[in-house]
């Protein structure tokens, strides 16, 4: 019972609330609010130092906070970058039907790609656009 009994009370004394209209969301939340707190008796255990709980949760933030980088996403996440050697080669890259996606080069819907670069592209102007340096 003593340590379900300060498992609850640590859960409570920091617990976030947010609503949510997803049902899972407070079973999200609360994993992980038992994730700091297991990680912070066993932060104590180890080094012996007298961090209270409060200040282990903003030393997690602030590490996530400074280790969080610029992300430029798309609809279908981020994608490695397409080599210039193969994109200016002038060869292979031939016009093919596809599903509608974004072009890459003006950002409007299309349903033609390339099929050696594999990225979505207009007819006209764009694919040429595209393949010119």
């Amino acid at each position: 019972m003593g340590g379900v009994d300060l498992l609850d009370r640590l859960l409570g004394s920091y617990r976030p609330t947010i609503t949510a209209k997803k049902w899972w969301w407070p079973l999200f939340v609360n994993a992980i609010n038992v994730s700091v707190v297991a990680a912070w008796r066993i932060h104590c255990h180890l080094h012996r130092q007298s961090m209270t709980h409060l200040e282990f949760r903003r030393e997690i933030t602030l590490c996530l906070l400074k280790s969080s980088e610029e992300r430029a996403t798309t609809g279908g996440g981020s994608h490695a970058d397409l080599p210039n050697d193969v994109r200016f080669d002038g060869q292979g890259h031939t016009r093919i039907e596809a599903t509608q996606g974004r072009c890459v080069n003006c950002k409007k819907n299309c349903r033609h790609q390339c099929e050696k670069c594999a990225v979505r592209l207009h007819v006209k102007d764009c694919f040429e656009q595209y393949h010119k340096k």
